[in-house]
C-alpha cells in the first residue's frame, strides 16, 4: 500500500470517531529512491499530519538533510497535539512505512512498505 492509499484508509478510520479525538502522531516514512524529494515529501507528510490532528502548526524542530537521506521533523500544534514526522530514502532491505496516531480513546497503528509511484 503505498502512502497516498494509507492517508485515505487513516481519514476513513478517523470518520468512525473510535480513536476519539486524536492527539499525537508518529509517522515514518522511508520509501524515497530519490533523496532530492525529501523536503517535498516531508513537507506533505506533515501537513497530512496536522489535517489528521485537526490543527496548525505552532512551532517545529527539524533535524537532517538530503545528503544524509533522511529528514526528521517534530511538530508541535496550535491545539496541543504533536507529531514526529521521519521521512527517508528505502534501506537495503525493503521500503518502510510505519504510521502511529494516538487518540484520547485508542490509538490506531498501520504499517506498510510499497513506495508511492
Amino acid at each position: 500500500m503505498s502512502f497516498a492509499a494509507a492517508i485515505a484508509a487513516i481519514g476513513q478510520a478517523l470518520s468512525t470517531q473510535r480513536l476519539g479525538t486524536p492527539v499525537a502522531a508518529r509517522v515514518l516514512v522511508h520509501t524515497l529512491n530519490d533523496a532530492r524529494e525529501l523536503p517535498a515529501l516531508t513537507a506533505h507528510v506533515a501537513m497530512v499530519n496536522c489535517n489528521w490532528l485537526g490543527s496548525a502548526p505552532k512551532s517545529l524542530f527539524a533535524h537532517g538533510d538530503v545528503r544524509g537521506g533522511q529528514l526528521t521533523v517534530l511538530l508541535r500544534l496550535e491545539g496541543g497535539q504533536s507529531a514526529i514526522v521521519s521521512v527517508g530514502s528505502k534501506s537495503q532491505r525493503a521500503p518502510a512505512m510505519e504510521i502511529i496516531l494516538f487518540g484520547n480513546r485508542g490509538t490506531l497503528s498501520w504499517e506498510g512498505g510499497e513506495p508511492d509511484g
